[in-house]
C-alpha cells in the first residue's frame, strides 16, 4: 500500500523514473513505482480542492509541490489546510529553482529543463518543512523564554511561551472542567465555511467532525467559569470557527483546570516566598501545594477584566535550594574550621567559645550571652530526622527563648531592622512577628476571592525543612499556639475544612518572647513559670525540645554599656559563606548519614532519666 503521496502541479508528459505519477487527466499510473511514492496532480487550478478528495489521503504522509510563484505558495497553503486534519503529516516542498529564470517554475522545469531525477525530488522531500496551521506553527516553532515569576506577566510576554519556577501558595478548593475534545455538526453552507477549519475535517460514522481545543489556547480562558449560555461562543472562538448559525457542539472529553496562585520558590539567597503572588491556571495536571515546579505556558489577558494571567499546560517537579545543594570536596574540607582539636568536652567548649567570641564582636554585638548564641545555633543546625536506638524520630527542633526585654534575644537571633543577628549572617530562615498572629498565617487556612474559596498554607508549612523565627509569641492568643500542637510534633500541617488538605511542615521553630504578663523573670518564684504563662497547655510545652530563660540580672550593666573602642577586636574567621554551607550540610543529611555510638545512646538515656526525676511534671519541659 502506498503511504507516501506527492501532490504536484499539473504534469504534462513528464515521467520520473521510480515514481508513479498520476495526471489529473490520465486517470492511472504511467510508470511503475520503485520507491513506493505515489504522485498525483489536480488540474483544477492551484489552490482549488474538493473536500471529497480528503478521504484518499487519510493517515498518509503528504508532500505538496506546486509552482514557485506567489500563486503556487498560496495554493500550497490552501491544500495543506484541507489535508492537515486528515493526513498523518503534511510537508510543503520548495523547489530549488532560480526564481529569475523560472518565475513560475514547477516540477516540469526541475525535471525537464534542469535534468532532475527521482533522487532530486527525493532530496526535495527530505528538505521540505512540515506544515502546521498558522497558530499551531507559531507554537511549534516558538522560543521558550525563561523568566522569573515577578516578570512573567510583563506586556512583552503576552502570547509568548514562557518558563517560570514557583510553588503553589494558594489553590481553589474546586477545579474547573472545560471542553477538550469536541465534535462539530454543521451543514457547511454558511458564508464563512470557505475558511472554517471544520470544513476540511472528514466526518466520522455519526456525521460529526472531531476537533480538539489545544491546552495552550487562549480560548480556554473564555470557557473557565463561563455559564452554559456563553460556552458555545467560547468553544467556537477556541476552535477558530468563524461566526456561524448552524454549527452545534458535542463535548466528548474535558480538561481539568485548577485556579491557583504562584509564589517564588524558596532559595538560599532569599527565603521569603510572599513577595509575589501571581494568578495562574494549570491545565490537565495534578499539582501539589508547597512543592517547587517548573511551569511552561503562555501569558494572556483575562477576558473578563484584562488582568494578566498565566495559562500553564506543561510542568515538571523542580528542585529547591536544598535539593540543589551539592558541595564539592573542597567545600567540605573548608568546613573543618568548625572542628575542635579533639572530641573531648573541654575541646568542644573551647571551639564554641572561639566561634561565639567572633560572633559577639563581628556579627551580633551582644556580649556575655554565649549561651544565647548556642541556643540559636542548636535550632539552626538540627537535622531533619535520625535513627536513635533503632527508631526513626524527628530531628528538627522547637526551641523557646524567653525572659526579660532588652537582653539580646531578638538581636542574637534575627537582629534589629535587618542589622546584625545570626539569621542575616547565615542568610537562612524567616522572621515572623507573631503579635496578633492567626492560625491561617502560621499554619494555613481558607480565604475567599470573589465567590470562591482558596486554600493557602501559612509560614510554617511553606518553610518545610527550613527555619522560622517566631517573635513575640506572648502577643499571640494561646488558642492559636494550641492549633499548632500536632503540626509541631508530627511535621504535618492539616486543614480539615471543606476538603482536607495536608502538607509537610518539618520546620525548625525558634520561639522568642518576653513574659506574657510583662513581669520580670526575677519577679517569679521560679523563672520557668514564664514558660507556662506563654504556652499554657502541658501538651504545648511538651512539644518544646529545649528552652532557655534570660534575666536582666545575669549580665552586669557596665559590660552591656561598654563602648566599642573599649572592647577587644578580633579577626572575623567564621564568615557567612562557611556558616551557611555548614547549616545546609546539616539540613541535607539523611537518616543513614547520622550515627550514634552505643556509648552516646547510653549516656543520653541516663541523662534523660536524671532530668525527668529532677523536674516536675507540672511544667513538662522534660518528660
Amino acid at each position: 500500500m502506498i503511504r507516501w503521496i506527492v501532490v504536484l502541479a499539473a504534469v504534462i508528459g513528464v515521467v520520473i523514473g521510480g515514481f508513479s505519477l498520476i495526471d489529473g487527466d490520465a486517470g492511472g499510473d504511467v510508470a511503475a513505482s520503485a520507491v513506493l511514492v505515489g504522485a498525483v496532480s489536480d488540474t483544477a487550478g492551484e489552490g482549488n480542492w474538493e473536500a471529497e478528495n480528503n478521504k484518499f489521503f487519510k493517515d498518509k504522509r503528504v508532500y505538496i509541490c506546486l509552482d514557485v510563484d506567489k500563486g503556487g505558495n498560496a495554493g500550497s497553503q490552501t491544500i495543506a489546510g484541507y489535508l492537515f486534519n486528515v493526513a498523518k503529516v503534511v510537508y510543503v516542498i520548495r523547489l530549488p529553482l532560480d526564481r529569475t529564470k523560472y518565475p513560475k517554475g514547477d516540477i516540469n522545469d526541475l525535471i525537464g529543463q534542469e535534468g532532475g531525477t527521482a533522487q532530486t525530488l527525493l532530496q526535495c522531500m527530505t528538505d521540505a518543512n512540515q506544515w502546521y496551521p498558522p497558530d499551531l506553527s507559531e507554537e511549534k516553532d516558538q522560543e521558550i523564554y525563561k523568566v522569573i515569576l515577578s516578570e512573567s506577566t510583563h506586556a512583552e510576554h503576552v502570547g509568548k511561551k514562557i518558563e517560570v519556577c514557583g510553588i503553589v501558595s494558594s489553590m481553589d478548593t474546586d477545579t474547573y472542567l472545560v471542553p477538550r475534545k469536541v465534535n462539530c455538526v454543521c451543514d457547511k453552507s454558511q458564508p464563512g465555511c470557505s475558511w472554517c477549519p471544520v470544513k476540511n475535517i472528514e466526518p466520522n460514522k455519526d456525521g460529526q467532525m472531531e476537533t480538539e481545543v489545544r491546552s495552550s489556547n487562549a480560548g480556554l480562558l473564555e470557557m473557565i467559569n463561563a455559564p452554559k449560555s456563553k460556552l458555545k461562543d467560547a468553544m467556537r472562538e477556541a476552535l477558530r470557527i468563524p461566526a456561524c448559525k448552524s454549527v452545534e457542539f458535542h463535548v466528548r472529553s474535558h480538561y481539568n483546570v485548577s485556579d491557583l496562585r504562584l509564589s517564588p520558590q524558596l532559595n538560599i539567597g532569599s527565603e521569603s516566598s510572599k513577595n509575589v503572588v501571581q494568578p495562574a491556571f494549570v491545565v490537565g495536571k495534578n499539582i501539589e501545594m508547597n512543592t517547587p515546579y517548573i511551569f511552561r505556558g503562555k501569558v494572556y489577558p483575562q477576558p473578563r477584566n484584562q488582568q494578566a494571567v498565566l495559562l500553564l499546560n506543561e510542568m515538571e517537579q523542580g528542585t529547591d535550594s536544598l535539593g540543589s545543594f551539592k558541595p564539592s570536596d573542597e567545600d567540605l574540607d573548608a568546613l573543618k574550621i568548625f572542628r575542635p582539636t579533639d572530641w573531648s568536652e573541654a575541646a568542644i567548649g573551647l571551639k564554641l567559645k572561639d566561634i561565639y567570641d567572633d560572633f559577639e564582636t563581628n556579627v551580633t554585638q551582644i556580649f556575655h550571652r554565649q549561651d544565647l548564641h548556642l541556643t540559636v545555633d542548636l535550632c539552626y543546625h538540627s537535622i531533619l530526622t535520625m535513627n536513635f536506638d533503632g527508631q526513626e524520630t524527628k530531628g528538627w527542633v522547637n526551641i523557646l527563648i524567653a525572659g526579660d526585654s532588652s537582653q539580646g534575644k531578638s538581636a542574637v537571633a534575627a537582629g534589629y531592622d535587618g542589622n546584625g543577628g545570626l539569621m542575616k549572617h547565615y542568610g537562612l530562615g524567616e522572621r515572623v512577628d507573631c503579635k496578633n498572629a492567626t492560625v491561617a498565617g502560621l499554619l494555613g487556612g481558607l480565604h475567599q476571592i470573589g465567590t470562591r474559596w482558596f486554600v493557602s498554607w501559612g509560614v510554617i508549612p511553606t518553610h518545610d525543612r527550613r527555619m522560622a523565627i517566631l517573635e513575640e509569641i506572648g502577643g499571640t492568643d494561646p488558642e492559636v499556639l494550641t492549633k499548632l500542637t500536632d503540626m509541631r510534633s508530627s511535621g504535618i500541617a492539616e486543614i480539615p475544612k471543606i476538603e482536607k488538605r495536608r502538607a509537610l511542615a518539618r520546620t525548625r521553630l525558634l520561639l522568642i518572647s518576653n513574659s506574657r504578663d510583662g513581669r520580670a523573670t526575677s519577679a517569679h518564684n521560679f523563672g520557668i513559670e514564664i514558660i507556662r504563662g506563654l504556652l499554657q497547655r502541658p501538651e504545648d510545652i511538651r512539644r518544646l525540645d529545649f528552652a532557655i530563660l534570660v534575666s536582666s540580672l545575669q549580665v552586669n550593666p557596665d559590660e552591656i554599656n561598654k563602648l566599642a573602642r573599649n572592647r577587644p577586636v578580633r579577626q572575623h574567621t567564621y564568615k557567612k559563606e562557611l556558616c551557611q554551607r555548614l547549616i545546609l550540610w546539616a539540613w541535607t543529611r539523611t537518616v543513614s548519614q547520622v550515627a550514634f555510638e552505643s556509648d552516646a545512646v547510653t549516656l543520653i538515656l541516663e541523662r534523660a532519666t536524671y532530668l525527668s526525676k529532677k523536674f516536675s511534671e507540672s511544667i513538662p519541659l522534660v518528660d
